[in-house]
């Protein structure tokens, strides 16, 4: 798991990554008062802006673990974003040098992981909420800090917001990275 620091959060959303509170406002902004009833192209534009949002998060989610070890080598990884059009999984090239751990997103941008990094986590699902007595599954993953968010389209180095900036735009994008899990 590759974690954004708060000023790369803070850049992205500057870029125009949405968050779920300006999705809000957004829908809040072109309701009807009378009827309640979501403009149909505000909708639309709503929706591309959940999807960027769901795929941003799962982007920085990448199957199989890595660390910043004493380790050389050059890889690619799947990450749990997917592209529709291609229906593959959306990849991260990840380069391990000795003591360092460097990702290159599908945008081309080289983004080295920063300290902190080798957090060990483990996810762990009980056999009730209550007094759990047993696990019944678990997984463990690694949580690196990255400087910069990774992007899941080199499109979206010009900003976010272009992809929601005409209902044109947000079908096609709805399209190509529609959430389908």
């Amino acid at each position: 798991i590759y974690i954004p620091t708060n000023a790369a959060i803070a850049a992205a959303v500057a870029n125009g990554l949405p968050t779920w509170t300006s999705i809000q406002n957004y829908l809040d902004a072109n309701t009807d008062a009378a009827t309640g009833v979501v403009n149909s192209d505000a909708k639309i534009k709503a929706q591309a802006m959940i999807v960027c949002l769901v795929n941003f998060l799962k982007y920085h989610f990448q199957d199989e673990s890595v660390f910043v070890d004493n380790v050389t080598n050059s890889q690619e990884y799947s990450t749990s974003s997917v592209n529709n059009e291609t229906k593959v999984y959306m990849k991260l090239d990840v380069t391990q040098t000795p003591n360092s751990l460097t990702l290159k997103d599908e945008s081309g941008q080289n983004i080295p992981v920063v300290a902190p990094y080798n957090q060990l986590v483990r996810d762990a699902n009980f056999d009730r909420e209550t007094a759990p007595q047993y696990i019944r599954s678990s997984s463990y993953a690694v949580v690196h800090t990255i400087g910069k968010a990774l992007l899941f389209d080199k499109s979206l180095s010009a900003g976010y917001a272009r992809k929601w900036s005409s209902v044109k735009q947000a079908k096609a994008f709805l399209s190509k990275f529609s959430i389908k899990e």
